[in-house]
């Protein structure tokens, strides 16, 4: 098993960090956001309408209103609700989206800490065979020196 050298507050907080700051996440939840945004608007009733008409001068009421119109559209029943329900699924399909970027991200983050935590680790066990190797050398020169065979040394080297 791998022993990471650094600890896991540390992958923790580059995890927050690139939640935060990576642009293409803080895009997709700003997508999210302006869907969450859209489904009281697919749910409301379209903006009234006021006209005033004026009749001229030589009109019956010289030159006041004459008429004053207020209109308001209804959707057909079960229209707004459909509509509300569309932008709504609209939305969670932007959520999904963004969910899934953010666990690609953990995962591409996460792979790159523990090869990195790897590569340290493997450099520090290739220092601890040079060393050994080193003393070794020494060791088996030592011993060609009192006399011993000289094929110890040249293995080593």
């Amino acid at each position: 098993m791998l022993q990471v050298n650094a600890d896991a507050a540390t992958l923790e907080h580059y995890l927050d960090v690139a939640m935060r700051q990576n642009p293409s996440l803080v895009q997709a939840e700003q997508r999210y956001e302006a869907a969450k945004a859209r489904i009281p608007q697919a749910t409301s009733l379209p903006d009234p309408t006021v006209e005033v008409a004026l009749m001229s001068s030589t009109g019956p009421m010289r030159g006041g209103v004459d008429e004053v119109m207020v209109t308001q559209s209804f959707p057909w029943f079960g229209t707004l609700r459909r509509m509300g329900a569309a932008a709504s699924a609209e939305a969670e399909a932007v959520h999904h989206a963004f969910q899934a970027q953010q666990l690609m991200l953990a995962e591409e983050l996460s792979e790159a800490f523990f090869e990195y935590a790897f590569q340290q680790r493997a450099l520090e066990v290739t220092r601890d065979n040079l060393r050994l190797l080193n003393s070794l050398a020494s060791v088996a020169e030592r011993s060609v020196s009192a006399g011993g065979a000289m094929n110890d040394l040249l293995r080593l080297q």
